[in-house]
């Protein structure tokens, strides 16, 4: 690395080149459970918005909570009805994700990354965004259409996706609290030897339902003025993976010999 990047400075942040940016804010050591197609798009147009925000005095927590308001914004267009206002509501939730993926790297550039942002404004910031979002469209459609059974499709793929994180996270504390960053490299290199059913389980997991497939599917069921086939699609699928994932914690519990 160039040594007038490792040894950065904060405070003039204007001399920095877009490529510059994205070595200090954007170097991090990839995870093939994670990163694909649509995390490079974020990446692509994040640093931009973290330009931005390097010029402010908003610390990486206050971006996160930006990032939840303009998603929300987003979400409550598709209470208006008409098929503009679903398509510049669902580039408004992708731009959200843009502000999501900022926070972090506006936090590495300023060397502030912390506890608190990684383990508890971030998390929970996505905890509310899916436990209210889905009900809001849900809502939204149940509204225009005068159909009821939006809501409950509403409600089924916000528990299901809140459960999904609740299972995983409980299940990664009980099974590796206070494990190190070696350990945890370790974990993560095993996704290569995962058999390719459950490979490609975890990459339509992580790459359609998360955040980010979240945003990029709505703007093509925007597109297609078919948000109602959306929300059966994260309410089915997400459901689906929620199941999976407690099956598989249960098997691996009741072959766990040292419980």
């Amino acid at each position: 690395m160039n040594e007038n990047i490792a040894s950065h400075d904060e405070k003039d942040v204007k001399r920095y080149s877009v490529n510059q940016l994205r070595e200090i804010c954007q170097k991090t050591s990839s995870n093939p459970a994670r990163e694909g197609i649509s995390g490079h798009v974020v990446r692509f147009f994040s640093i931009f918005a973290t330009m931005l925000f390097l010029r402010t005095r908003l610390s990486p927590n206050y971006v996160t909570v930006l990032s939840v308001l303009v998603f929300f914004i987003g979400v409550s267009m598709f209470f208006m009805g008409t098929y503009m206002a679903d398509i510049i509501g669902s580039f408004i939730i992708f731009l959200s994700v843009i502000l999501d993926g900022s926070d972090g790297e506006v936090a590495r550039f300023r060397k502030t990354a912390g506890r608190l942002g990684s383990n508890y404004v971030e998390p929970i910031s996505h905890d509310v965004q899916y436990g209210i979002s889905f009900l809001m469209l849900g809502a939204a459609l149940a509204i225009r259409s005068e159909t009821p059974v939006f809501y409950l499709l509403g409600g089924v793929a916000s528990v299901a996706k809140l459960l999904y994180r609740h299972f995983e996270s409980r299940f990664w504390h009980f099974y590796h609290a206070g494990i190190t960053k070696d350990e945890i490299g370790s974990i993560k290199q095993t996704y290569e030897s995962l058999p390719l059913l459950e490979r490609l389980a975890s990459w339509i997991r992580r790459h359609i339902y998360s955040s980010t497939g979240f945003s990029i599917s709505c703007i093509l069921f925007s597109i297609l003025g078919r948000l109602d086939i959306l929300l059966w699609f994260w309410a089915i699928g997400a459901s689906v993976f929620c199941l999976l994932l407690a099956g598989k914690q249960f098997w691996r519990i009741r072959r766990d010999k040292t419980l």
